[in-house]
């Protein structure tokens, strides 16, 4: 959903966990094509991993700020990580050195961890899956009905093209007939 946010041309950052090819295997195929057909700049980074490597645990805002200057050109990157580490001098001195280390880290890791994507030609035509729930058929009609029209466009991140009476019905426990 997100990717068809990026003008075409743009640059696009995910944090994830993911190997190159775990992203090719889990990005949906719309993302895919979408990034090809528009030659959108596809970056990843796994500031989760790194945050909790230097001692941030789950706090990956600052890792990806960097990343975010480091990526847009909206400042030198020199500048904008000069800026970054002198906001968090003054803003942890308090704490202590080793707060102000983590935070210096984790702006360099922010630059340093960024890794390019190579958009392989296939991603164009990509091919949508059901991802991984087939059609149902049962002898309870209700869930079936649920199942095939909800539950599986929800699961394909579709749930929005749903009309809003499609939940509102749902509300007392019964499925619109």
């Amino acid at each position: 959903k997100m990717v068809r946010d990026v003008k075409p041309g743009g640059v696009f950052l995910i944090n994830c966990q993911w190997t190159p090819e775990e992203l090719n295997e889990h990005m949906p195929a719309n993302a895919k094509r979408y990034i090809a057909q528009n030659n959108i700049q596809l970056y990843t980074i796994n500031a989760i991993d790194k945050a909790v490597e230097i001692g941030l645990g789950k706090r990956t805002n600052t890792i990806l700020q960097s990343a975010f200057f480091a990526l847009s050109g909206v400042l030198p990157k020199e500048d904008a990580i000069n800026y970054m580490k002198d906001a968090a001098t003054r803003s942890f001195s308090k704490k202590g050195e080793a707060i102000v280390k983590m935070n210096h880290d984790a702006i360099d890791a922010g630059y340093q961890q960024i890794h390019e994507v190579k958009i392989p030609a296939a991603w164009a035509k990509a091919k949508d899956s059901a991802m991984g729930m087939p059609k149902v058929k049962c002898d309870d009609k209700t869930l079936e009905k649920f199942v095939n029209e909800i539950q599986i466009p929800c699961n394909a991140q579709e749930g929005d093209k749903l009309p809003v009476s499609t939940f509102v019905d749902m509300a007392d426990g019964t499925f619109p007939q």
